[in-house]
């Protein structure tokens, strides 16, 4: 394992984090599919203050941004019993991303409210059954500091702080990398699933005939006997 020194903060983590977030990723397919009714260029120039707005959501729904040698590794958890899409934060966290809003329109709001949450949603109360759960919301990585295992590193500390209270982590893996990265550390796909068929290609771009962007979402057990009855 790495050396690694972590600081948690909260809104005084938010600039950074988002800065972080919205660099690494840059090409993330679902981010792209929220955002797709815009060019490149303003997807680059808009992923900043979407960013904000995401991170200003997972603050004020109890969320804590955890920094990692300088900012080199950043993460976002959200305790148990919480969740970003409380209908209480939803308008205080838009005003992070107002002008965002703003371009991609009402299309791209359905995007973000109901394309995304409603099949996570739906799988997470098939798989945990309304069991309370650790969020992990985000987790990125300077590209320059990629491969060193500091994401590896911070998230077996999360796994550390679950499994001390015995509750499972929950999460969403957008592209294979971070799939497979979340395999390695005992995490289980627990749900493959498709949005935006027929609107964009798996990339996230605008594409009437696309196939639509794939995530998966997944779930740590700190313990077998956590095990539900999924069927």
């Amino acid at each position: 394992m790495p050396d690694i020194h972590t600081t948690n903060g909260l809104w005084d983590h938010l600039e950074p984090a988002s800065n972080l977030l919205a660099a690494v990723f840059d090409n993330d397919p679902i981010l792209r599919y929220m955002l797709c009714n815009l060019s490149y260029k303003d997807y680059l120039v808009y992923l900043r203050p979407y960013w904000r707005g995401l991170c200003r959501a997972a603050l004020l729904n109890g969320g804590v941004i955890t920094e990692v040698n300088g900012w080199q590794t950043a993460g976002i958890m959200l305790p148990p019993g919480r969740s970003v899409d409380n209908p209480w934060t939803i308008i205080p966290a838009a005003f992070g991303f107002l002008g965002v809003l703003w371009r991609i329109g009402f299309a791209g709001f359905v995007r973000m409210l109901w394309d995304f949450t409603c099949p996570v949603n739906a799988a997470k109360e098939r798989v945990l059954q309304g069991q309370e759960h650790y969020y992990l919301f985000a987790i990125g990585t300077e590209y320059e500091h990629q491969g060193k295992g500091l994401a590896r590193a911070l998230m077996e500390s999360y796994q550390y702080t679950a499994w001390s209270l015995e509750k499972p982590i929950w999460l969403e893996a957008t592209t294979e990398y971070s799939r497979d990265l979340y395999l390695s550390l005992e995490f289980e796909v627990v749900e493959e699933i498709t949005i935006g068929e027929g609107k964009a290609d798996m990339d996230g771009r605008q594409n009437p005939d696309g196939l639509g962007v794939t995530l998966w979402a997944m779930v740590w057990w700190p313990k077998a006997s956590q095990r539900l009855n999924r069927e």
